[in-house]
């Protein structure tokens, strides 16, 4: 039985989830070719620099991923964030599952050399997405 508190819940969720996909949209169209949208964690972004690259790879029974990940360095070089990108928006699922990814890989990356940096073991449940960003990590370096 549908009562007007069902709607109004049904159509805010509607909300929320339109101002997502319109959100990643506008960024995605206004920051191409490597860019990034500007970060508020950031206050003083001329001591920050944002290193990224893209990596594909395969999901079993999930098709192909495009991720970008983002590693940010201090002047000194030490890891200070970083962030995964769904490049295709493929669901708001695989985007949380990314963020998730970069909170983990952060608790064990940050503070340390970007050019010293080796291959991470598995991060958290993410083996796959692991994996990719070990695989793009000499193109990371290589940016320095």
């Amino acid at each position: 039985m549908i009562n007007k508190r069902n709607i109004i819940i049904i159509l805010v969720v509607a909300l929320v989830v339109g101002l997502i996909y319109y959100q990643q949209s506008l960024l995605s169209f206004l920051f191409k070719d490597g860019e990034s949208a500007p970060s508020s964690s950031y206050i003083n972004t001329a001591v920050t620099r944002e290193i990224s690259t893209l990596v594909a790879y395969d999901v079993p029974n999930g098709g192909g991923h495009n991720t970008r990940f983002s590693v940010f360095v201090d002047q000194d070089g030490l890891i200070t964030d970083v962030k995964s990108l769904d490049e295709l928006y493929a669901s708001l699922e695989s985007q949380i599952k990314l963020d998730e990814f970069s909170e983990n890989l952060l608790k064990i990356i940050k503070g340390k050399k970007l050019s010293e940096l080796e291959n991470v073991d598995r991060v958290g449940t993410s083996s796959l997405t692991t994996n990719a960003f070990n695989s793009g990590l000499e193109n990371l370096k290589s940016q320095i």
